[in-house]
């Protein structure tokens, strides 16, 4: 029974690692794209910035730190949904409790505000490389 249940164990823990990559990539995907749309939205404000001076650098560091802020939030709610989640799935699949430490919701919340903030690098960058005529006009 109890190489049964080590087995379950580690074929969960496959699929939670192939699961959990896919999430990650989910939410990088749409860290993306939010951050596309408000680059897109705030085109205007963007040339005024730029016009007045502002660096290019801090206004990559604007649409990252948007980005990051994103991928907190993902990864504050996944943990409050995840944990509770875990301990139900658990009691069902093993019949028995599955500890998760701190340092695994730290490193989920942590993996999450990265991916967020790279996500909207990219975009950001375009933002901050866009000429300020260009952005200010209405197309």
């Amino acid at each position: 029974v109890m190489k049964a249940q080590k087995c379950i164990v580690a074929v969960a823990a496959r699929y939670s690692a192939v699961i959990g990559a896919a999430a990650l990539l989910l939410i990088a995907a749409i860290a993306a794209m939010l951050v596309s749309s408000q680059v897109r939205r705030q085109r205007q404000e963007i040339g005024l910035l730029l016009a007045a001076g502002t660096p290019p650098e801090l206004i990559t560091a604007l649409f990252v730190s948007g980005g990051a802020a994103v991928g907190a939030l993902g990864g504050v709610s996944g943990c409050l949904l995840g944990l509770p989640l875990t301990k139900i799935a658990a009691a069902s699949l093993v019949g028995g409790p599955l500890a998760v430490s701190g340092v695994t919701a730290a490193a989920v919340l942590a993996i999450s505000v990265l991916v967020g903030a790279l996500a909207a690098f990219v975009p950001a960058r375009r933002a901050s490389r866009l000429e300020a005529a260009q952005a200010l006009r209405k197309d």
